[in-house]
Order: C-alpha cells, then structure tokens, then sequence
C-alpha cells in the first residue's frame, strides 16, 4: 500500500529499504534465472553435440563437449558460490515483511492517526528493527564467508 502523500521520517525511510531491497531481489532474481536458462541450454547443446552422428568421429566434436561441459561446471559452482537462489528468497522475504509493517503504517496514519506515534514505537519499529538486524546478520556473515578468520 505505497502512500506517496504521505510526508513522515519513518515511511520515508521504509519506501528507501523496500526500493533498495526489491532492487536487490530483482538483480538476484535475474542472475538466478539467467543461470538455470544457462544450465539448460548448455545440457542440451551437449546432447544435441553428442548425438551429432558422423560417418566418422572427429576431433571437434569432442573438443565441443569438452566446451560445454566445462561451462556446465562453470555456471553450477558460480550458482553454488554465491548461492543465488538462498539470497533470493532472502530479499523476497525481507521485502514481504517491510511491505507488510508499511501497509499497517498506511493504515494507521490514515485511520488512527493519533495512535500512530505509539503504534510506531510499540509495534511497527521494533518490527522494523528484527528486519534490519536479520539484512545485518546476513551481510556478516558473507563477509566471514570471504575473508577467513585470523589467527
């Protein structure tokens, strides 16, 4: 329920986290489906290689296949490394939740407005802040994931 009328510090600040994280989950959407597209078109570009028959087997028939299943290798450890599919769901789920507490400001402000301030204090900001602490906790820990502990 996005509400551009609506002039308060709070909202402002929950349209610029859900703008930036629908960002996020659009870009790891697409890198995850340009990858499975990937994997299908390389799996059947070998089987349509292998099948190729000749009177003779030759050389670049092979090295095609060697080709393509190298970049099958290539595209999986890529998805796996990065875990693509994990982190769009993650964006997605974050992104359901700031909807949700936004859609509740909405309706207070337009229906309760002098609760608003302890609604948003009480109920909406915490929420808020579980969200932002679970972004960090995630950021976190992909920076372990890159940078080994020192001893």
């Amino acid at each position: 329920m996005k509400n551009p009328s609506i002039d308060h510090k709070f909202y402002a600040q929950l349209q610029r986290d859900i703008d930036r994280i629908d960002s996020k989950a659009d870009t790891y959407r697409l890198v995850y489906y340009s990858f499975r597209i990937g994997l299908i078109l390389v799996a059947s570009a070998v089987t349509l290689v292998s099948g190729w028959t000749d009177a003779e087997p030759d050389a670049p028939t092979v090295n095609w296949l060697l080709i393509l299943g190298v970049a099958t290798t290539v595209i999986t450890a890529m998805d796996t490394l990065f875990g693509v599919e994990t982190k769009k769901n993650t964006y997605r789920l974050m992104l359901v939740e700031l909807r949700e507490i936004r859609s509740e400001f909405v309706f207070y402000f337009d229906h309760q407005r002098s609760d608003l301030e302890a609604v948003l204090r009480d109920r909406l900001f915490p929420k808020y802040q579980t969200i932002k602490a679970y972004a960090k906790a995630l950021v976190e820990q992909e920076r372990e994931k890159e940078i080994p502990a020192k001893p």
